[in-house]
């Protein structure tokens, strides 16, 4: 039989097999299913139009017959049709790319015994605080949301809620280049009547109500990046119950804030950027505060330039210094312009070592109950971390702060300090230990100091 009437019969083959495989699974069942056959093949699948099965050991086999162009010629494993062939439709096996979803849920219970000694004596406090979370991931975002509340027993009896938290965060990836995020964060709080921030004359502390929502988007143009950030917050306060009976009414420092800020930066190297900062926000009080006479609407501006420096994620370093001005609605409280800047430092090896720092300060309008319109604030603080082994983990932190007021010659003056450590009992048990000490002193409540040592132990899923 000569060579060009087998390439026919081949070729007769071959539009057999293309009518009946979309019909046939090729295991005699009739049924349309692909993978049917996808133990007697292999990869080796040909966009042109079928997979062909490979032969053990097979040698490389040319086909030619003198002239004739529209010969079928089979080259290792690559087939060539001729022209009028190559346009069927593919019946080979094609890929299924599952999106990554997956939704987590998580909770915890934190119990803990405290005893404090303060400028109000001794005392020991039992505190638990439930928490639960939820995470949800999928191929280009991420959500998560957590439930927390503190509750506090005394041993002489109070019971109390002390504060609880609802936080909510959002990833988006919008294209290769494009990220978007969103924090927001709803709480209440009661300070303890024992705070050494609260007043000889407050029997019972208010309670406050704040929530705040925090959007960013950024995007990488090359070497350039920027940062387009927004934000609301808002925060009330109830009545506070003084030594004598009487309420006293707060709502004077009730306030609603809104923001808004840009940061763009300039790649140096792949390790150091450049970057310009600036911000606004807007607060405006509910109402005027009686001991200025006026309100403490203002607008406050911000503007910052500076370096920042990533060493493969390990060291990150950053230093900036600008300007500041808070500018008052009212022409009876003076506008406070002040120099800023702001520096920190982290540095995590991926061995269990981690250490943060950072030196920073701030010009913000405060609670009018003091008197004051404005405080200026400088602030600095450092922490470690440092997992020993697999069961043992060390912590240490410290800080420390001062700041003035405009409008009254008053002066704060902080430090505190605290060293503790965790202990891994299993994977959902986990004890720790806790001692702080710190120091607060105002030119109007004098020097006051406390000490507190904490154990407990956290119960997860």
């Amino acid at each position: 039989m000569s060579l060009q009437k087998i390439n026919k019969a081949n070729f007769t083959l071959i539009f057999s097999c293309l009518f009946l495989l979309p019909a046939y699974g090729g295991d005699g069942s009739g049924a349309s299913n692909d993978d049917l056959m996808r133990d007697s093949l292999n990869s080796n699948c040909f966009e042109i139009i079928f997979c062909s099965p490979v032969e053990e050991n097979q040698e490389n086999k040319i086909v030619q017959n003198g002239q004739n162009s529209n010969q079928a010629i089979m080259l290792e494993e690559e087939v060539i049709l001729p022209a009028e062939f190559r346009q069927m439709p593919y019946y080979g096996q094609v890929e299924q790319i599952t999106p990554s979803v997956a939704t987590t849920y998580d909770w915890s219970v934190n119990l803990r015994g405290a005893f404090q000694k303060d400028h109000k004596g001794e005392r020991f406090d039992i505190i638990a605080t439930p928490e639960i979370s939820i995470s949800h991931e999928n191929n280009n975002s991420q959500y998560d949301l957590g439930v927390s509340a503190s509750l506090l027993k005394q041993l002489d009896g109070e019971f109390r809620l002390f504060g609880g938290n609802v936080d909510f965060s959002s990833n988006y990836i919008i294209d290769r280049e494009t990220r978007a995020s969103l924090d927001a964060n709803l709480n209440a709080t009661q300070l303890s009547p024992n705070d050494a921030s609260i007043g000889s004359g407050i029997a019972q502390p208010p309670i406050t109500v704040g929530g705040s929502a925090n959007g960013t988007i950024s995007r990488q143009f090359g070497r350039l990046n920027a940062e387009l950030r927004g934000s609301i917050s808002r925060s009330v306060s109830g009545e506070s119950q003084l030594i004598s009976g009487l309420w006293q009414d707060n709502s004077v420092g009730n306030n609603t804030a809104l923001g808004a800020g840009l940061r763009v930066g300039y790649e140096l190297t792949p390790i150091f950027t450049i970057f310009g900062d600036a911000s606004y926000i807007r607060t405006n009080f509910d109402n005027n505060s009686a001991m200025l006479a006026t309100s403490q609407s203002n607008n406050s501006y911000t503007f910052l330039a500076g370096i920042a420096g990533n060493w493969q994620d390990v060291l990150n370093a950053q230093v900036s210094v600008g300007s500041g001005l808070v500018q008052y609605d009212s022409a009876l409280i003076d506008d406070v312009p002040g120099t800023m800047f702001n520096s920190s430092i982290s540095y995590l090896n991926g061995h269990g070592a981690e250490f943060t720092a950072s030196f920073s300060n701030n010009i913000s309008a405060v609670d009018p109950s003091l008197g004051a319109s404005t405080k200026i604030d400088y602030s600095t603080s450092a922490s470690a971390r440092y997992q020993v082994n697999d069961w043992l983990t060390a912590r240490a932190s410290i800080n420390a702060g001062w700041a003035h007021y405009d409008g009254i010659d008053d002066i704060e003056r902080t430090h505190s300090y605290g060293v503790g450590a965790d202990y891994n009992y299993n994977r959902y048990t986990v004890f720790s230990a806790d001692y702080l000490a710190g120091t607060l002193e105002t030119t109007s409540l004098g020097k006051r100091e406390n000490q507190r040592f904490e154990f407990g132990v956290t119960f997860s899923r």
